[in-house]
């Protein structure tokens, strides 16, 4: 079947008038893009005051200043990297376990190699970079030596028993989660320290009830991250989070992150108008109805 030149020309010219009035529209929509960026970064400047926290840096901007400290966690990161090394290990045999077979003589040279560093750590201990605390000092040294003495039988004999696997992961568990207590517990006095006056002495009565906190994370949080149970306490209760309360994940930086915020503050403000319900922007615009119709192609 051939097509006439007209129905050709008509055919082309239908299909640039389309093309034309598709840019046309995509064009005009960047219209509410710059109008959108543009009343986010407008949001920000009107968030007074503002908690920033990204792992060791505590941003406040507050009445027009603009103030980092830095929240030392040593004793934190101390007691985490302790407790790491049995994790280590299990890591290291992962491969061996999942296929039942003995080390290679690669694996073993790793295996002797973090033996010698395991050694040095040790030798390398101060009290004092455990606050001088005998008991959680000496818990150190016991998951360092059950760690040294389960690498030599792993070395000794080239193979994996699963047995003695579980059974030092067990032993090892009971170890590390005291060092979970105190590095939960030394986490949060050195942010209580230092967010609480801050709340209670600098902040008033109306900014104790409007400040805004923004936790910068390069992953999304664990449940019952220990951040943000403090600062859902310190602010109110549960309800704060997506509110006042907002975690920002794989943020680029801090400039990135108060974007994100800007655009979720954005967000609840129009979706109140719009909707009256202040999250209905923070779920899918699409979802109620996408739900009910992919419901009925199934059926």
């Amino acid at each position: 079947m051939y097509l006439s030149i007209g129905s050709l020309f008509i055919i082309l010219f239908l299909t640039t008038y389309q093309v034309q009035s598709n840019t046309l529209l995509n064009n005009f929509n960047n219209l509410f893009l710059g109008t959108y960026k543009k009343a986010s970064t407008y949001f920000l400047t009107t968030i007074d005051p503002l908690i920033i926290t990204n792992a060791d840096t505590l941003t406040l901007k507050h009445r027009g200043q603009h103030t980092s400290i830095n929240i030392n966690r040593q004793l934190y990161h101390n007691l985490k990297t302790i407790a790491h090394i049995p994790l280590t290990i299990y890591l290291s045999v992962f491969n061996v376990e999942a296929n039942s077979r003995n080390f290679s003589s690669d694996e073993l040279i790793k295996l002797k190699s973090y033996l010698r560093e395991l050694r040095f750590v040790r030798k390398s201990l101060n009290i004092s970079d455990f606050s001088s605390n005998n008991e959680m000092f000496q818990i150190q040294f016991d998951i360092i030596d059950l760690s040294i003495t389960f690498l030599r039988s792993l070395i000794r004999s080239k193979q994996l028993n699963i047995t003695a696997l579980n059974k030092f992961c067990h032993k090892a568990t009971n170890l590390f989660n005291i060092n979970i207590k105190h590095a939960a517990r030394a986490h949060l006095d050195r942010l209580h320290s230092v967010i609480y006056p801050i709340y209670t002495k600098l902040f008033n009565e109306t900014e104790q009830k409007t400040v805004q906190v923004l936790i910068i994370g390069s992953k999304p949080p664990r449940e019952g991250f220990l951040i943000k149970q403090y600062f859902q306490k310190l602010l109110g209760g549960n309800n704060v989070e997506g509110k006042r309360l907002l975690y920002a994940e794989n943020a680029a930086d801090e400039q990135g992150a108060l974007n994100i915020l800007g655009r979720w503050l954005l967000d609840a403000n129009a979706a109140q108008a719009f909707f009256d319900d202040e999250t209905r922007l923070h779920r899918d615009l699409l979802m109620d109805e996408a739900s009910i119709y992919i419901k009925a192609l199934f059926e």
